[in-house]
This record gives structure tokens, C-alpha cells and sequence, in this order.
């Protein structure tokens, strides 16, 4: 007998047949309105977002389509968005024309750099010699020049390694030498420390914090876990890294020593001197002081920009030969990515301000040299800043819903009370598992239970979980929601009561619940000032939910929505959740995908109506 979750599936399925068309290509998976879904789109965002219950294959299906009805939503906000000329907004035309320079960038590092990494027969054969040993070291390091200097000499002269070893800080103590392997070290150190034989010293070494000897204690065979392939890929990948640094390298050389970039030293003071009263302003308001980063909000960029004035925001800031840009425009492109530091560095804001200029204005000069070879117009960049803006018009439409919505003072207080004062209790259980393989295998070990075995001496003999099998398939006492499917099922099973066998993460089960018991949980430390607006945003998109499900039923039924259900159902996911961070070329860094949050209460609605069933 089929379950209730197969028979919607099977209906969903079967009703979206009903809407699906013909006007679209074998590439596209969906089209709403004028905007469409490809295949790619779909599968990259899909592999990239992490999602409940992906692990069991009987979801697939369930979880292709939930996933689908999640992006229409998207699409259907964007053109909600563009209905509203949201997409002429400051806010949104700075969001797409710094995800654009981001991908420009990343083009022309794939031009200029990736595409002209070429590695040689003898350079792989060295890698594979270098990645065949570990290297036993301890090291001599000091940030001043006459001091390693003067180490070195006294090295040459005979004094013991260990003498000079024991003069240094205790946060430089090395109780046991360090092993290092091909790949840890930057490449003219290793190219010294691996032509040493145990015993010997390197030569002084330069790197990023100051100077380093090394001595070689011990030279040992790796062993490899994992197979030949692996171990080459592994090899392949550090040796394409280093030979990619030194062609950036060469290529930075020659394409900043054309340039010359000065900024206005009054504004950057001015700049400077706003971030860091609000920073402190941040800092007192903590109600215990903490090293968590202090981070710049929209709220706090309205309010540099107020206190700098139009008068300062429209002078010229960074003096570029071509396209100047003025100061409003330096802080909106800026701070889009965000900016923060630890409270440790409020001091020493003009220093680190000053750095982060100097980078932003070589991606900027990066960036322009991709627009000058129409980087911009290539399919990648393209595709990609599309699915950007999508979004960022949705989460414009959301916002804009959610800005509307009243909050009082007694919604926020009750909130804070709820959720940042009183104590809150964390319901934990004390679970006994056997897990098998197979289902047929549990169906075994359950029978054999009911017939009088001891559960936990069946765990010992049958459970394939080795961490636990031999303490009776105890797993110790965790939170419901973090066991998965046993936590589910655990959660409504009586005390000493055994579980009939079902699908886990790992294979099948039969569980136990030995004991359960609640424990307090302290509430965040921080005062409603650090996180009023927080919560004022969580009540409004609480109360604006059912306008948003009205609006998007209605986006639904105004424009044509198109699906290949033929070529969604032949896509094949992984089970496996994966959630990646993407290093753009140049510098930079995005989620590899946008994140939404799984939004199908919509559907049911809006598949009922009448012009959509057959």
C-alpha cells in the first residue's frame, strides 16, 4: 500500500503534467513568465543546498520537486520585484554590478591565469618524491632580522639547536616536532627542508610574519589510506597551485606597475573616524564583553552617510585616471560584502581600513580590465549574474513586504524575555541502537528481540555501528534533533519500548530509549539594544507570511508557468548535502550558490484551481 507522502507526490506529479508545455527547450526545466529555470541552474543550486532527509533515495523525487516549487517562488518575487521597479533601485543596481565585477574577475583569472597552468612530466615526478615522506621539524622564529641573524651564527658555531629552542616565548613552545608533507609549506622553504637529512638545519627563511629556521628531526615513508588516484590528484592539485601563484605573480607585476591610485587623505579621515564610533558604539552596548567580530550593517551605513554629509560623499575619494569614483559610490560598492572586525582591532582601524582599500581598488582595476575584453558578455558571467539578480530581486520583494509591518514594543520585549532572558530547556535521550545493512537483517533482529533477546547483547553481535556496539548500542545522551530519523522516531517511542526496524541515515535500525531528561539552557548574553533589530525582523516576517503566501499564489495565477516534467524527472541528485563557500579568482568569496529556504506552501492552492487540472 502506497503512503500518504507517495500518493501527493504521485498527484503533484501528475498535476504538473497537466501544466507542462512544449515551448521549452531540452535545457530547460521550467519557465515563469519571461524568466526561466535551465537544467544547470537547477542541478548547481540543487548539489549546493543543504537539505533535510536528502540522504534517503525514496526522497528524491519528493525533494526534485519541492526544490523546483522553492526557485519558481524566487522567480515569481523577482517579477513581482520588476512590477514594482524595485530592480531600479540603489540597493539592487549596486547588488548586481558588484556580483557582476565578482564574475568578470573570476573570468579574467580563468584567461590570465588558470587557463596558462601547464604542469611538466619532471615536475610531477619531484611532487611525487616530495609527497612520498613526512618531514619531523621543530623551528627558530623571530620577527627581527639581527635576531635570526645572530641565531643562525650561533648555530654555525656549534650551540646547541634545543639551547636556542628553550629562549623563545612560551607561545612558540614545541614539545614535539611538527610533521609537515608535501604542500605545507610554501614552496622555497620545502624545496630547503626536504633536501635536509635528519639532524640537518635549513638555511633562514622569509615568510609572512617574520623569519624561520627549521632542523629536521625524523624522515618518515608515508602510508597512503587512500587510492593511487586520490594520492595523484592530491599531487596534481598542490603543484597546479603553486605554479598558478607564480604566474599571478608575474602577471600582478606587470599589470599594476601601469597604474598609480591615490585616495583623498581627508575623506578616508573622515571615513575612518565614523566606523570607529560606531564600533565603539557596538562594543559598549555588549552586555558582556566578547571577541565576537563587530560587524557594519545597512543601518550603520545610513548613518555614516548621514553624518558625512552630501557635500563629502559627492567629492571624488579614489582618483582613478579614467571614471573617478566619489565617496557615496566607494561606500555602497564597499560595503556590500560586509565589514567587520574583532573588538581587539578597533585601535587600529585606519590601519586595517587602509588595506582593505588598497585591495578593493586592485579588484576594481582588475574588474575593469575583464569589462575592457567584454569578460562581461561571456555565457558564464552571464548565467551566473542572472541567477544572482533573481534573487536579489526576490529578497528585495520579501523585504519589502516585511518593512511594512508594524511591530510594538511589547511584541519585541515579549520576544527578548522569551528567547534572550528566561531559561530555556533542551529535551536530551539516551538511546540503544542495533544497526544493520538491510532491512530484511533488522526485520531479523527485531523478531529476535520480541522473541526474548537482550538487546544490548544483540547490539554487540549484530550492530555495524562500531563506535557504540560494544557498550550495547548506547549512543549517550543527545538532543532529539540532532539524531536524524532515530531521533524522530525515538522522540514518541515510551521508555524501554522497541522500535519496529526503519530507514536511518546509516543503514537500518532498532532502537531503544533507555532515558530522557531535560536540561537548562542559558539564554545568548546579549542586550536588546545588539539585537532589537533582529528580532523586530523575525516578528515582521512572521506576521508578513501570510501576505507573502497570498502574494505568491496570486504571481502564480497571473503569469504562465511552463514545466518539463520529462526532463525534470530524468535529473539524477546525490544524496549527499553539501554546502560550499566559492573562491572567486582575484579575491573574493561567495556561497557557490544563492540559499533559499524551502518555500512550497503555495503549491497546494495553486495547483487546485480549476484551469490547471485536466
Amino acid at each position: 500500500m502506497r503512503s500518504i507522502r507517495q500518493i501527493i507526490i504521485f498527484f503533484t506529479l501528475f498535476s504538473i503534467n497537466s501544466i507542462a508545455q512544449n515551448n521549452l527547450t531540452d535545457t530547460e526545466i521550467a519557465k515563469i513568465g519571461w524568466l526561466t529555470i535551465t537544467s544547470e541552474e537547477f542541478l548547481e543550486r540543487i548539489e549546493m543546498t543543504p537539505q533535510f532527509n536528502r540522504q534517503i533515495d525514496k526522497f528524491s523525487p519528493s525533494l526534485k520537486l519541492q526544490f523546483l516549487y522553492t526557485i519558481i517562488a524566487e522567480k515569481l518575487w523577482a517579477l513581482e520585484a520588476e512590477n514594482m521597479d524595485l530592480d531600479t533601485t540603489e540597493a539592487i543596481k549596486t547588488a548586481i554590478s558588484s556580483i557582476e565585477k565578482l564574475y568578470v574577475r573570476d573570468a579574467l583569472f580563468q584567461k590570465e591565469i588558470k587557463d596558462k597552468i601547464l604542469i611538466t612530466e619532471e615536475q610531477y615526478i619531484k611532487g611525487v618524491v616530495k609527497n612520498s615522506k613526512s618531514y619531523f621539524i621543530k623551528y627558530l622564529f623571530s620577527d627581527n632580522l639581527d635576531t635570526i641573524n645572530s641565531q643562525f651564527t650561533q648555530l654555525k658555531n656549534n650551540i646547541p639547536f634545543e639551547e636556542l629552542l628553550e629562549k623563545m616565548s612560551k607561545e612558540d613552545e614545541q614539545n614535539e616536532p611538527i610533521e609537515v608533507v608535501f604542500g605545507d609549506l610554501i614552496e622555497p622553504i620545502e624545496n630547503d627542508l626536504f633536501n635536509r637529512a635528519i639532524g640537518e638545519i635549513t638555511d633562514i627563511h622569509v615568510a609572512d610574519d617574520g623569519w624561520y629556521i627549521f632542523k629536521v628531526y625524523d624522515i618518515k615513508e608515508r602510508e597512503f589510506e587512500d587510492e593511487e588516484e586520490q594520492v595523484t590528484k592530491q599531487v596534481i592539485k598542490t603543484l597546479e597551485q603553486r605554479v598558478g601563484e607564480n604566474i599571478q605573480n608575474e602577471f600582478y607585476r606587470e599589470f599594476f606597475s601601469k597604474y598609480k591610485v591615490d585616495i583623498n587623505r581627508e575623506l578616508f579621515l573622515n571615513l575612518s573616524e565614523s566606523l570607529k564610533k560606531i564600533f565603539q558604539r557596538k562594543e559598549g552596548l555588549r552586555k558582556i564583553k566578547s571577541t565576537n567580530l563587530l560587524t557594519i550593517d545597512a543601518y550603520d551605513i545610513l548613518e555614516i552617510k548621514t553624518e558625512l554629509g552630501n557635500e563629502k560623499l559627492n567629492r571624488i575619494f579614489i582618483e582613478f585616471d579614467e571614471k573617478p569614483l566619489t565617496l557615496n559610490t566607494f561606500i555602497k560598492e564597499f560595503f556590500f560584502d560586509g565589514f567587520q572586525i574583532p573588538p581587539i582591532d578597533i585601535d587600529n582601524l585606519n590601519q586595517i581600513l587602509n588595506t582593505k582599500i588598497r585591495i578593493f581598488i586592485e579588484r576594481e582595476l582588475l574588474a575593469r580590465e575583464g569589462y575592457k575584453r567584454n569578460l562581461q558578455n561571456t555565457a558564464g558571467v552571464k548565467n551566473n549574474v542572472e541567477m544572482w539578480r533573481d534573487y536579489y530581486l526576490s529578497q528585495a520583494y520579501l523585504s519589502n513586504l516585511v518593512e511594512n509591518v508594524d511591530v510594538s514594543e511589547e511584541e519585541l520585549n515579549n520576544i527578548y524575555e522569551s528567547e534572550y532572558k528566561s531559561k530555556n530547556y533542551l529535551e536530551k535521550i539516551n538511546v540503544a541502537e542495533i544497526l544493520v545493512n538491510t532491512y530484511e537483517e533488522a526485520v531479523k533482529v527485531y523478531d529476535s528481540i520480541l522473541a526474548g533477546e537482550d538487546f544490548n547483547k544483540a547490539a554487540q553481535k549484530y550492530s555495524v555501528r562500531e563506535w557504540s556496539k560494544n557498550d550495547g548500542g548506547i549512543l549517550g545522551y543527545q538532543p532529539v534533533g540532532k539524531l536524524g530519523a532515530i531521533g524522530k522516531v525515538a522522540e514518541n517511542l515510551p521508555l524501554n519500548e522497541v522500535s519496529q526496524p526503519f530507514k536511518s541515515e546509516d543503514g537500518y535500525s532498532v532502537i531503544k530509549v533507555i532515558d530522557r531528561k531535560k536540561e537548562a539552557i542559558q539564554p545568548p548574553s546579549k542586550s536588546m539594544a545588539e539585537i532589537s533589530n533582529a528580532i523586530k525582523r523575525k516578528i515582521a516576517f512572521e506576521k508578513a507570511f501570510p501576505r507573502i503566501l497570498e502574494n505568491t499564489i496570486n504571481a502564480a495565477n497571473e503569469n504562465n508557468i511552463e514545466i518539463n516534467v520529462d526532463l525534470l524527472s530524468k535529473l539524477n541528485i546525490t544524496n549527499i548535502n553539501t554546502f560550499a563557500i566559492r573562491i572567486m579568482g582575484f579575491g573574493g568569496k561567495i556561497t557557490a550558490v544563492p540559499l533559499q529556504k524551502p518555500f512550497t506552501e503555495w503549491v497546494d492552492k495553486w495547483i487546485k484551481k480549476p484551469d490547471v487540472l485536466p
